[in-house]
């Protein structure tokens, strides 16, 4: 079994109490915060720390800048989670991509993965994905670094992806595409995660991974999210997704360090 780290964004938020903070833009208005949640995640027993580069392809802000900026930033966010290492893996984030047509899929993440390879990442992490299409881009221009590739879709209350594909379609999209590792993150509700993989069927030689979320959004809102869960609770989820096959977990919205420590302990990593 692999630990990685949890969510940069929502521990961002929690920490400044400011549920309306953009956490993308921290990279350069509190880089110190940045680093500090790294570094919580890794003496939690995280053996992964992602870049702080989920929103680089839909953040409204980030895509307005030129060229230079964008690389800018992106070394930076690699920069942050090295120093906080210590030997964990350094893995490259490609989130969402925003409204661009399809054609333009592969040059936006194929700029993205040439910047966080400059910089150095040790593998990639492909997640919360909604259009398996557009997540298979990222999953190629990944795959040709030769580095390990995981990539994951956020599953909706029946398990499915958000465009409608079936997760075993999903997760061997995925592999043909490319990924080592595939599975799911977040989810619409607790269990989500869990629905997806259990009727998977995937070969046993196919590593699984899940990230599960320790808050969903609050009744009637689509960007404010219930307070945490307590690590408990994230806890038997996780341990339920373990018991499906899954040998990599990492945490989603909501999982602070507290929660991937608390997993650590429970799991006897």
């Amino acid at each position: 079994m692999v630990l990685g780290d949890g969510a940069m964004g929502t521990t961002l938020r929690q920490r400044a109490g400011d549920p309306a903070l953009v956490p993308d833009d921290t990279v350069e208005s509190n880089p110190s915060e940045v680093s500090r949640v790294h570094s919580d995640f890794r003496s939690a027993g995280a053996e992964w720390l992602k870049t702080h580069t989920f929103g680089a392809l839909f953040n409204p802000r980030r895509l307005s800048q030129g060229r230079s900026a964008r690389r800018a930033s992106v070394l930076l966010c690699v920069e942050l989670a090295r120093s906080a290492a210590h030997g964990a893996f350094v893995l490259g984030t490609l989130g969402p991509v925003g409204p661009e047509a399809p054609e333009l899929w592969s040059s936006r993440y194929g700029e993205l993965v040439d910047d966080l390879l400059e910089a150095g990442v040790d593998g990639w992490i492909i997640e919360t994905a909604t259009r398996i299409a557009a997540a298979e881009a990222a999953v190629r221009e990944a795959a040709r670094s030769g580095l390990v590739v995981i990539a994951s879709f956020s599953p909706d209350a029946e398990g499915r992806a958000l465009d409608g594909t079936s997760a075993v379609e999903a997760l061997s999209r995925f592999r043909d595409a490319g990924a080592d590792v595939v599975g799911v993150n977040c989810g619409a509700n607790s269990g989500a995660c869990i629905r997806s993989l259990e009727g998977c069927n995937c070969p046993r030689d196919v590593p699984l991974f899940a990230a599960p979320a320790a808050s969903f959004p609050a009744a009637g809102s689509t960007n404010s999210a219930q307070a945490p869960h307590p690590p408990d609770v994230f806890i038997e989820e996780a341990i339920q997704l373990r018991d499906v096959g899954v040998r990599a977990l990492a945490g989603c919205c909501g999982a602070s360090p507290d929660h991937i420590a608390a997993l650590r302990r429970r799991l006897s990593f």
